[in-house]
């Protein structure tokens, strides 16, 4: 039996585990909905950050123009970085972490050169944010060329770039391990991932 695993399982979890206080039911509730793949209504973040990088993906095709002179900035910057690369590329990789045969997806913004561009529209920023982020980890484990992978991000009034090279960056089989072995403790959410995470 091979089990699925992708970042935003890991990240899901990991809000579970480092919810805020206040914050557990809605943390436990939407991690059980992930164990179960339950489709996830989009909020207001989710819709501005599709929103964003359509507007990118058709500012690198020279389509794009908004009335806001520092949201179209913004695009505009952003589509400087990723043009002429590989948008929504798929990868996969076969691994078996302790004892137990797993298929890491994941689906990159865009590919291009010696980095995996991810674009993120977010309210607020900080320099390494993203260094310890399953998605960083899932990322650089799928894909064996880059020298690393580059999150290109925005509020609609500045651009922040931040880069995290191969070398720095933990081996996503050592999170999908803590991961399986936290799983022991709590068979029922096991039980839950197992019925809706097996790939065949």
């Amino acid at each position: 039996m091979r089990l699925l695993i992708t970042a935003s399982l890991l990240g899901s979890w990991h809000w579970y585990l480092d919810a805020w206080e206040g914050g557990e039911v809605k943390a436990m509730s939407d991690f059980l909905d992930t164990l179960a793949r339950k489709p996830i209504p989009k909020n207001e973040a989710m819709e501005n950050g599709i929103r964003f990088e359509d507007a990118v993906h058709a500012a690198c095709d020279g389509s794009f123009e908004d009335s806001d002179e520092d949201y179209n900035r913004c695009v505009h910057e952003i589509a400087d970085y990723v043009r002429g690369g590989q948008w929504q590329v798929k990868a996969m990789k076969e691994v078996t972490i302790d004892n137990q045969d797993f298929l890491l997806y994941g689906r990159l913004d865009v590919l291009k050169g010696a980095w995996i561009h991810d674009i993120k529209f977010t309210h607020t920023f900080e320099q390494g944010k993203y260094l310890d982020s399953p998605q960083t980890k899932m990322y650089l484990s799928l894909i064996d060329g880059p020298v690393g992978m580059r999150y290109d991000a925005s509020d609609g009034h500045n651009v922040w770039v931040d880069e995290f090279r191969r070398g720095d960056v933990e081996p996503i089989e050592n999170e999908v391990s803590e991961f399986w072995s936290w799983l022991d403790m709590f068979p029922e959410f096991k039980e839950i991932y197992i019925a809706n995470w097996k790939s065949f």
